[in-house]
C-alpha cells in the first residue's frame, strides 16, 4: 500500500491535533528559500514547540512523524536548549550542533534521562535526519538505565 505525500501530511496533521498541536508547513513558493517545503509544530496559542529555525520552519516530514509519534516517550528538541527551563520529567532527546566531547565539539543527538538527571548519552555518529534510528537506540538506553536502578 502506497501512501501519497498529501495523505501522509493529513495523517500527521490529525496526529498533531490529537496532541493539542498544529502542524504548519512553510508557505514559501520559492524553492531556493530557506525553509521551503519544511514544517514546524506549534501549540494552539501559536507558540512554536518544534522546528523553529531561522525561517520558522526546519523539520522534514520524517522528523515531524518521529516527533509526533515519539512525543509520548521523549521531549524531542531540534535546537540546543541552552538556557531553556521548564523541562519535565520525561526523557529528553535533543540535537546538539556543538556538544563538548573532551576538548573538541561534536554534533549529534543527546539523550538525558530527564531534566534533573546526571545521566546522559551522546550519539556522535548520528545525523539530524537519523532521529528514527536514534529513538530506537534511546529506548534501549533508557531500558538499561531502568535495569541499573532495580535493586538486586
Amino acid at each position: 500500500m502506497t501512501t501519497t505525500p498529501a495523505a501522509r501530511e493529513a495523517r500527521l496533521r490529525r496526529l498533531a491535533l490529537q496532541q493539542h498541536l498544529v502542524l504548519r508547513k512553510s508557505r514559501s513558493r520559492n524553492t531556493d528559500a530557506v525553509g521551503h517545503g519544511l514544517y514546524n509544530i506549534a501549540d494552539f496559542e501559536n507558540v512554536a514547540v518544534a522546528g523553529y529555525g531561522l525561517s520558522g520552519h526546519s523539520m522534514t516530514v520524517d522528523e515531524v512523524e518521529v516527533y509526533l509519534s515519539d512525543a509520548q516517550d521523549f521531549e524531542v528538541h531540534f535546537v540546543d536548549p541552552l538556557g531553556a527551563a521548564g523541562f519535565g520529567e520525561r526523557p529528553i532527546l535533543e540535537w546538539w550542533d556543538a556538544y563538548p566531547v573532551g576538548s573538541l565539539r561534536s554534533s549529534g543527538w543527546l539523550l538525558r534521562e530527564h531534566a534533573d538527571s546526571p545521566r546522559d548519552y551522546f550519539y556522535s555518529r548520528a545525523t539530524r535526519g537519523d532521529l528514527p534510528d536514534v529513538a530506537v537506540i534511546a529506548r534501549a538506553q533508557l531500558a538499561d538505565w531502568a535495569k541499573e536502578d532495580q535493586p538486586e
